[in-house]
């Protein structure tokens, strides 16, 4: 017969190898990842398949498939060198992205992602994600490439609110009037667009799915407006049209 004393030995045993697995297995993930880092910035192809091995024992690690990404895309440039025109390890790269992205927020997810949309030569992808990179990080590096293209703005920002992507487009408008500098613009409509930002969480700012959502932040947009008082409103309408914004101060006005 097993005494109460030895069975409460073998169930404390038992926990204890159990959570010495677990914190075995989960700190082999940190090794692939370490070691897929590494790899990476040698430009080894093995990187994909470490980190992927890492991903596996822990798919919660925003690292990992941040990494992975990283890992594909370099494979997908590397194959373009060698006049492969189209890959589908761009389009996992994306899926890490995705994946890493709803683990964790990272402009920097953003910034990775205009690089996988610009060698598959997808322009207007490409600059509204260099747009939102740049909008949460303010990184001078990212501003010389937007710079490059700044009179693409208007023509992107019009098409995303059209297309329904509302934050998106007000970030476009946003960067571009307040002319790419860091904080808030003061003026009315940079108090504006920061009203809007602030009705809704960060983590919230770019999920519009669903076929409500658009309108809703629409509506949001322009409750905001209401609210102002004629003169705000003049200088609002006035500030978007004179940076050939126009089309928002239509928008507004309906």
């Amino acid at each position: 017969m097993v005494s109460k004393g030895s069975s409460r030995a073998g169930f404390a045993l038992a926990l204890f190898l159990f959570g010495a697995g677990y914190l075995f297995w989960m700190e082999s993930a940190q090794i692939h990842l370490r070691l897929g880092i590494k790899l990476n910035k040698e430009s080894h192809p093995a990187a994909v398949r470490i980190l992927r091995g890492g991903i596996a024992k822990d798919s919660s690690n925003y690292m990992l498939h941040h990494y992975l990404a990283k890992a594909l895309y370099a494979e997908a440039f590397r194959e373009q060198a060698q006049g492969v025109k189209s890959s589908i390890m761009l389009i996992e790269a994306k899926k890490e992205l995705y994946d890493a992205h709803t683990l964790r927020f990272d402009s920097f997810n953003y910034l990775l992602r205009a690089s996988i949309y610009e060698a598959e030569g997808d322009l207007d992808r490409y600059l509204t994600d260099l747009n939102l990179s740049f909008f949460f990080s303010q990184n001078p590096k990212e501003l010389k490439r937007l710079l490059r293209l700044k009179g693409r703005q208007t023509a992107l920002s019009e098409k995303l609110l059209k297309g329904g992507s509302v934050t998106a487009a007000l970030i476009v408008a946003f960067n571009h009037i307040s002319r790419y500098k860091p904080f808030w613009n003061p003026d009315t409509a940079g108090t504006l667009l920061k009203d809007f930002f602030l009705s809704i969480p960060p983590a919230l700012w770019l999920e519009e799915a669903g076929p409500k959502e658009p309108q809703k932040r629409k509506e949001l947009l322009r409750d905001i407006f209401k609210n102002l008082d004629a003169n705000e409103k003049k200088d609002v309408l006035k500030i978007f049209s004179s940076a050939g914004f126009g089309f928002l101060s239509e928008f507004l006005s309906k």
